[in-house]
């Protein structure tokens, strides 16, 4: 309302009445704002009290599932705790846990209950669980808890109302689901009550053996004119870089044995042994110095000393002694199995298989190869690629001419035959896996891994598609173009390279594994392999003057897997006569090793005999027959021809559970020398590279090969804390 101002001429009672309303016409937006500045504050106090509410809430919530959290995590630490006290104060194996979980009454589900075996990362789904009856087991009385008035189980401040346990069998791993519910209150209708469901994974551990140059169950003849070191080193061609590179490592995890006099090798590095340093007799090496099996002068980080021109110091073996262990020597022998007593890193315990034994027949099952071969989305394309159905032959007198396919992709379900050349290498691009054999040869280019179920056969140098530098030095493991190259080797089988069929001279008939027909290298060997396994199958063994003696090596649990040079030949086993078990050292004394069929001490047995019943068995030769013994010798001949001389080049990491043969003979093509850049990685190693007066076989260690292949050791199992599943 506007008023209008009062004039002079106007009386006293109308300038009050005037003043009057002007007083009302100013308070009217005085109580405007200060009633919104009322509401203001009441919705603010509101709002504060809300927020403050909305916290407290989330507090909880955060608080209630901290608390289940916690309890699923005891109630698997009571189980873990509980599997290593029965395996010795250590994890055992898969199978023990699985063993030790059934008698804890840890339910397992079966494959109707999860609609399909599915990998534990694909746990995750829910629904893959969702409409089924889970049988779970109560873990709430057998979980150590704090107790609240009444007596009912608390963690965390919160009371537990259900912890319960269900679990999937894998081949490889088990996983473990855990369901906590918590709540303030006695009622788990409370709305501040929570529900978690976890996931944990028993699984093998990791296999550490990558970190080696040469890693193997036993070594007898490898360590003959060999020079171990690294490609990094090895393919410097900067000084600025001398005295910067790490040591190269060789370890083997049951026994080391040399020819102490005439050994004449090298480690740019550290050997190490879990058990005995012997002679080539069986008989203790306690100065090592005197030994010609030598290493290199390291500095106290581990990296190899280098003078001005970049020459390494040539260094007497000295083993190393003290408790604990101290880093960095150049000799460890039996060479402990505990991580914290490992000071000098960590040596395997055995060599799990690149396919799991989900059975523990030690040998490739169907199911078991199509578990990995789900995992190769890789390909090979470029070079020759030949493609041998399993059940045909192949054809021709030698390696095919012809490229069949445009590319490999995945997993391939035949035998394989692969070669490259430099003008049109074979070009790796992540993994496949091969149902059958492998043979291969040639110029590779790019990054990737070839998983055969069988075996493997290199019938001709594999070498990098690498490029030079300005000095026209070689750039190891890098193309011209930059293209990185690193390719991976493993087999379900046996590794073969170069000619292991010919007898004392390439030239020489080839050996049919039966009795009646020749002897060579490959034989001796095998039957040494064949006594390793022996020695755990037998609960007594051969001792000296042939008297049975107790054996300290015997597993009544162990299933040994013999070698023979073709499918269903005899089993020659090196174990009496001119060799003899000495229970004391657990080693094999006296003779060296079977020269011929007739050798004292060398025992032969058909594969139904008696003898090695319950064993598995496992050919040098293809199982099925696709290539003959006629046509490998025209490959290794081919291969070598074209090679022109010089030594047989193997680039890459070799790996596998089995047995690896590298033979490159004196009197053959290659002149008794291998180059190889990678690694060999084996249970039971094979070699023979004399040298011919020189260095045989150049052991360079690729450190990028370190980590490449993910294999769980199923004899030693890891536990792990998996995802929330809901």
């Amino acid at each position: 309302m506007k008023t209008t101002r009062p004039s002079r001429s106007m009386g006293l009672a109308a300038r009050r009445e005037w003043q009057r309303r002007r007083r009302g016409s100013v308070l009217v937006p005085i109580l405007i704002v200060v009633t919104a500045m009322g509401m203001v504050t009441m919705i603010l106090s509101d709002s504060s009290r809300s927020v403050a509410r909305r916290i407290a809430k989330k507090a909880d919530v955060e608080r209630l599932e901290a608390a289940a959290d916690a309890a699923a995590d005891l109630a698997v630490h009571e189980i873990w705790k509980g599997f290593v006290k029965e395996n010795g104060g250590k994890p055992g194996p898969l199978s023990s846990a699985q063993t030790f979980l059934n008698t804890k009454g840890v339910p397992k589900l079966t494959s109707s209950q999860i609609g399909g075996n599915v990998d534990p990362k694909q746990m995750q789904s829910v629904g893959k669980f969702d409409g089924h009856a889970l049988p779970w087991n109560d873990m709430l009385s057998t979980v150590p808890l704090a107790k609240n008035g009444a007596g009912k189980p608390l963690v965390g401040g919160a009371r537990l109302h259900d912890l319960k346990i269900v679990r999937e069998d894998f081949g490889s791993s088990i996983a473990l689901r855990v369901k906590a519910r918590t709540a303030f209150g006695e009622s788990t209708s409370d709305r501040e009550s929570r529900e978690i469901e976890r996931l944990y994974v028993m699984a093998g551990e990791e296999f550490k053996g990558f970190g080696y140059a040469l890693l193997a169950n036993n070594v007898n003849c490898i360590m003959c004119h060999t020079e171990v070191d690294s490609t990094d080193r090895y393919y410097n061609s900067d000084p600025a870089k001398y005295g910067t590179f790490e040591r190269a490592r060789v370890g083997t995890l049951q026994s080391l044995k040399i020819r102490s006099t005439t050994a004449e090798s090298r480690v740019a590095g550290t050997i190490y042994t879990r058990g005995p340093f012997m002679d080539k007799n069986g008989s203790l090496i306690t100065n090592y110095a005197a030994t010609t099996l030598k290493s290199v002068q390291l500095d106290p980080e581990g990296k190899i000393k280098q003078n001005s021109s970049g020459a390494m110091t040539t260094a007497n073996l000295a083993q190393a002694a003290g408790t604990p262990l101290p880093k960095v020597a150049n000799l460890y022998t039996n060479y402990p199995i505990n991580p914290v007593d490992s000071t000098d890193g960590i040596l395997p315990e055995a060599f799990p298989p690149v396919i799991p034994d989900e059975n523990g027949n030690r040998i490739v099952d169907t199911s078991e190869y199509d578990a990995v071969a789900a995992t190769a989305t890789g390909s090979v394309s470029g070079g020759t690629k030949t493609v041998v159905n399993i059940g045909s032959t192949l054809s021709g007198s030698g390696l095919p001419m012809t490229d069949s396919q445009a590319s490999l992709s995945g997993a391939v379900d035949s035998n394989v035959v692969l070669q490259g050349s430099t003008a049109n290498p074979l070009v790796l691009n992540g993994r496949i896996a091969v149902k059958g054999d492998v043979i291969l040869q040639g110029v590779v280019r790019g990054t990737g891994e070839i998983i055969a179920r069988g075996n493997i056969y290199v019938v001709g140098s594999v070498r990098y598609d690498d490029g030079v530098n300005a000095q026209g030095k070689r750039t190891f493991g890098v193309a011209s173009d930059g293209t990185q190259n690193r390719l991976t080797i493993a087999a379900g089988g046996n590794i073969l390279v170069g000619d292991f069929l010919s007898q004392a001279k390439s030239t020489s008939p080839m050996v049919t594994g039966k009795t009646t027909g020749g002897f060579n290298f490959t034989i001796t060997e095998m039957a040494l392999f064949n006594q390793m396994e022996w020695s755990k199958a037998k609960p007594q063994l051969s001792g000296y003057g042939g008297v049975a003696v107790n054996n300290p090596l015997y597993d009544p649990s162990y299933k040994p897997r013999y070698y023979s040079v073709y499918p269903g030949d005899p089993v020659a086993v090196f174990a009496g006569g001119g060799t003899y078990f000495n229970p004391t050292t657990k080693t094999w004394m006296g003779k060296e090793e079977a020269t011929s069929w007739t050798s004292s001490g060398l025992s032969v047995y058909a594969q139904d005999n008696a003898a090695v019943a319950g064993a598995a068995f496992l050919s040098l030769m293809p199982a099925t027959g696709w290539v003959t013994a006629a046509q490998l010798k025209n490959m290794w001949t081919s291969t070598a021809t074209a090679q022109g001389g010089g030594p047989f080049q193997i680039d890459g990491l070799l790996y596998t559970n089995n047995a690896t043969y590298l033979v490159a003979r004196g009197s053959g093509p290659y002149g008794g020398q291998v180059i190889m850049n990678g690694g060999l990685i084996g249970a039971d190693m094979g070699i023979l590279v004399p040298g011919n007066g020189g260095v045989g076989l150049q052991l360079n260690y690729d450190p990028r090969q370190n980590g490449v292949l993910k294999i769980k050791d199923t004899g030693k199992v890891a536990l792990s804390r998996g995802f929330r599943i809901k």
